[in-house]
């Protein structure tokens, strides 16, 4: 068996010169719709400091909605503002900027979308109800499960 890791071609745009702030990664450094895309593909945006999880998630996902990654809540809001998502999962615990903070930024800079947390947390540790009137329509538990994900985005569950 092979022991080398899986690696996958991507393009990285920082968000800022390189600086503490995190990247954005995409399909292309300045994000344009692709004209074949389907427009009935959900949009969906995933915010959360651990790359793997990120590209985990673009892998899952990338065959039915269109995915942007981010990897800081200061990414993912500059990129929220271009990309338009339909949906963001954000992780709950980043550093600098935890996924309910992204809410409530994303709320006074006027953008909207359902927002999914992300977490590794005890679900019932935190106060989803209170998170409702940001914008919160559901939370997942890590390792993602892309099926319970599209359910969500679906409105089945």
């Amino acid at each position: 068996m092979d022991s080398r890791p899986l690696t996958f071609p991507i393009l990285v745009a920082p968000s800022r010169p390189r600086a503490q702030e995190g990247r954005i990664i995409i399909g292309s450094p300045h994000w344009e719709p692709a004209p074949e895309t389907a427009m009935d593909k959900p949009k969906i945006l995933c915010v959360d400091d651990d790359e793997t999880v990120l590209l985990y998630t673009q892998a899952l996902l990338g065959s039915r909605c269109e995915v942007a990654i981010a990897t800081t809540g200061a990414a993912g809001l500059e990129l929220m503002a271009s990309f338009r998502p339909d949906w963001v999962v954000v992780d709950y615990q980043m550093p600098e900027m935890d996924g309910a903070q992204f809410m409530l930024a994303a709320k006074q800079m006027g953008l909207t979308a359902g927002f999914i947390l992300l977490t590794g947390l005890s679900v019932g540790r935190l106060d989803w109800e209170g998170l409702s009137p940001l914008g919160l329509k559901g939370h997942l538990k890590k390792p993602l499960n892309a099926d319970k994900l599209m359910e969500i985005v679906e409105g089945k569950s």
